[in-house]
């Protein structure tokens, strides 16, 4: 039994003696794939950020030249502070309502339009990065 425990004793302190040499060579390569691991980082960041500056400035880029389109169709009403709603010409009834967002010039000035419901209008919008239709400009078209 002495012999046994003896034994247990001296393979358990070789194991110890072991498990320590080994994590001390894993510490020094761990620091070195570390320093390689930190090098790898710095690449990706700075990658990054010069994805992120190309991206910003395609953004400016598309705002800047985001296609200004042109319609027509009848004056439904204001939705809300912020939107009003116009059916559009050329369109099928179920399809026809859509909404579009003032711009805060508008907003304040809209009323002095004079809008009636029914009015046929003229008006150039955009869609923004949010999928908003963002008014540019309305009229009511004249009859002649």
């Amino acid at each position: 039994m002495y012999k046994k425990s003896l034994i247990l004793t001296i393979i358990f302190i070789f194991m110890l003696v072991m498990a320590g040499c080994g994590s001390n060579n894993s510490n020094n390569s761990g620091e070195e794939g570390n320093t390689q691991e930190q090098v790898e980082e710095e690449e990706r960041s700075s990658q990054e950020q010069e994805g992120e500056e190309e991206i910003n400035s395609q953004r400016q880029t598309d705002e800047s030249t985001q296609e200004v389109k042109e319609d027509s169709g009848t004056y439904v009403g204001r939705i809300d502070s912020n939107f009003i709603e116009i059916k559009i010409s050329g369109v099928p009834e179920e399809k026809a309502a859509k909404s579009f967002m003032l711009s805060q010039e508008m907003k304040e000035e809209f009323e002095s339009y004079g809008f009636n419901e029914g009015d046929p209008v003229h008006f150039t919008y955009k869609v923004n990065e949010h999928g908003n239709n963002l008014l540019q400009s309305i009229e009511i078209i004249e009859n002649e």
